[in-house]
């Protein structure tokens, strides 16, 4: 009994001297970290659906360095604001979410989530820019030329101040072209959008010369099906050339011309 109770004594001694090692060994760890110096940067860039990369390492790395007012390597730990080069690399038009950490090697790791434009604008004075289904527009990028629908005629510079109406016009805009993007035949077969001087949307296809008018983007569902229905049961009948303008503009009607 007294050799059992003696037992129990020192290994209840091992474990607790094991637990006060291992904080030791952690605090040390961790005070030798804060103390040492970022070794390197890395950054991580999440391409697009289509593998584009809209922004490159380097253009994250200025966007920080120039905000932050120093470079990044060697300095020390207990300096980085890992809050502030989030904000900072956010401030870089082309990303929409950034997450930053300094790891086990001092490595400062910079996670980044791309912007991803829904529509490619060409505005009346015949500039472009991107907008993201949000409303979110910023430059077309340098590096990367991801496929998308395009929109184009009398529509709103990226640094204009909007009025009501252009508002209306590039929320319509988006609108649809976020509805074509879930419509597979629309998706397939949409050539652009354009902007009538008036603020009428038209459609314009890939598999013929007609035109379609949208109107807005009340009803673009059943809109953008009654494309498909024109196509199957008017134009394979009555020929494909013999419309050239086609208006969706009235709620359960198709007027050609």
């Amino acid at each position: 009994m007294k050799i059992n109770f003696l037992s129990k004594v020192r290994s209840r001694y091992y474990w607790m001297g094991g637990i006060l090692l291992c904080t030791v060994i952690l605090f040390t760890s961790i005070s030798s970290r804060k103390s040492g110096i970022i070794q390197d940067v890395r950054i991580t860039i999440k391409p697009l659906q289509g593998g584009e990369l809209l922004v490159q390492d380097k253009d994250i790395i200025n966007t920080i360095t120039s905000n932050y007012g120093s470079t990044l390597d060697g300095l020390a730990i207990r300096e980085i604001d890992v809050q502030k080069i989030e904000d900072f690399a956010k401030m870089n038009p082309f990303v929409k979410k950034a997450e930053v950490f300094i790891d086990a090697r001092s490595r400062l790791c910079v996670n980044i989530t791309q912007n991803n434009p829904l529509l490619r604008i060409f505005d009346k004075y015949g500039h472009s820019y991107y907008i993201d289904e949000d409303l979110k527009t910023f430059p077309v990028s340098r590096h990367d030329s991801p496929r998308m629908l395009i929109a184009n005629g009398y529509l709103p510079a990226q640094d204009q101040v909007l009025s009501n109406a252009d508002s209306m016009i590039i929320h319509d805009v988006v609108k649809i072209a976020d509805e074509i993007s879930k419509d597979e035949f629309a998706q397939r077969n949409t050539e652009q959008i354009y902007v009538e001087e008036d603020g009428n949307i038209v459609l314009a296809t890939k598999l013929g010369n007609q035109k379609f008018l949208i109107g807005d983007a009340s009803r673009i569902e059943e809109k953008l099906y009654y494309i498909q229905i024109y196509y199957k049961n008017i134009a394979s009948t009555a020929g494909w050339k013999k419309y050239k303008f086609v208006n969706l503009k009235f709620d359960g009607q198709i007027v050609c011309n």
